[in-house]
Formats: C-alpha cells, sequence, structure tokens
C-alpha cells in the first residue's frame, strides 16, 4: 500500500520525516492535521489518502484535481461509507493557485 517510492528521500534532505507508506498516514493524521492530496496527474492511492484524511477528521483536507476527478473521488468515499454531507464540508477543491488550465 503506497506509492513505491514516489517521494526521492534525497531530494528532500531537510525533511523531518519521509515516507511512501499510507499506513504512515494513518498513524499520523488527527483532528490537528493539515492533509493535501498532490500528485501530478493522480495516483491510484490518492482516494486512500482522502479517506484517511477524512477518517481522521483533518482539520484541512486539500485536494488538487480536475473537477471530473474530485467528483470521483467524493463517490468514491460515499461508497466507503461517508456521508456526502460530511466529505463535502471538510473537503477543499480545487487547491493550489489558479493558472488558468
Amino acid at each position: 500500500m503506497g506509492g513505491n517510492g514516489d517521494v526521492d528521500k534525497d531530494r528532500f534532505g531537510n525533511a523531518y520525516f519521509i515516507s511512501n507508506d499510507l499506513r504512515d498516514l494513518e498513524k499520523l493524521v488527527d483532528e490537528n492535521s493539515i492533509v493535501v492530496i498532490a500528485n501530478e496527474g493522480g495516483k491510484p492511492y490518492d482516494a486512500e489518502a482522502l479517506y484517511i484524511a477524512l477518517k481522521h477528521n483533518a482539520r484541512f483536507i486539500g485536494l488538487l484535481a480536475s473537477q471530473r476527478r474530485a467528483a470521483v473521488m467524493i463517490a468514491d468515499m460515499v461508497r466507503r461509507g461517508l456521508s456526502l454531507d460530511y466529505v463535502l464540508s471538510r473537503l477543499h477543491s480545487p487547491v493550489g493557485l489558479d493558472i488558468g488550465g
């Protein structure tokens, strides 16, 4: 489970903690967390990261995604048992800078 090495530890030498394993995210996220899911083109495990953030009631949850991809992920959260109202109240998407794309 996870990104199979998406984060290159050599590029982030000053980071306190780096992991490509979503089990670590499960342990770290709580109601004081800020979670932003942002992968170029999206990754298959983004939905799992979103579910973990929602399940742990993170303070801020941002998703960098197209409207279509965000809608698919929101529908997936509802299929996993979260209420649509809860998901919509917690999720901020799109997140990022408007570059006119």
